[in-house]
């Protein structure tokens, strides 16, 4: 049977797929809190045991938080790009109400969403939730990050959480 010409590209795509699968799993997580002595480029501490806190707005996203600063990354040398990886929810205000979160990234005022994950929270007091994946494209070192909430029908209802990276060597 001859090859058909889709056959190197389901190859070709499928080596990427492995080949980033390889990498997301056997590269050091990064897990931030909010800075302890924050500062204009400074945002982040790995290992904080602290979490950033966001608010919803009216039935609508609240304003964005900045979670790391032009300083935060990279933490690994030669290392130039991240991607955000997973939320640790550490606390909700409501619970069991349609929730989304955004990541974005870049300057304040021009941040890019690159991310957003859509749940409905337990209390923690009551049910531990899992860390929620998150599916992000590459960051690149430097760049500042930023997240915001909606809570489904509800005026200013906050969000407690954590977050980790994974650094990478390419750009």
């Amino acid at each position: 049977m001859a090859e058909s010409r889709y056959s190197g590209n389901y190859a070709k795509k499928a080596y990427e797929e492995a080949y980033e699968a390889e990498h997301h799993l056997h590269n050091r997580e990064l897990w931030f809190g909010p800075a302890a002595a924050a500062s204009a480029t400074h945002f982040g501490d790995i290992d904080n045991m602290s979490s950033y806190q966001i608010d919803a707005g009216t039935d609508d996203f609240g304003a964005w938080v900045q979670l790391l600063g032009t300083n935060d990354t990279p933490n690994q040398s030669a290392k130039h790009q991240y991607d955000a990886h997973r939320l640790v929810i550490a606390g909700v205000e409501t619970d069991k109400i349609a929730t989304r979160i955004q990541l974005a990234a870049g300057a304040s005022g021009s941040q890019v969403v690159q991310t957003e994950v859509f749940f409905f929270p337990a209390k923690i007091a009551t049910q531990v939730d899992s860390p929620l994946e998150l599916i992000c494209p590459l960051i690149d070192s430097k760049e500042e990050l930023w997240a915001r909430c909606w809570v489904k029908g509800i005026d200013t209802s906050t969000i407690d959480f954590n977050f980790g990276i994974h650094e990478y060597f390419w750009s």
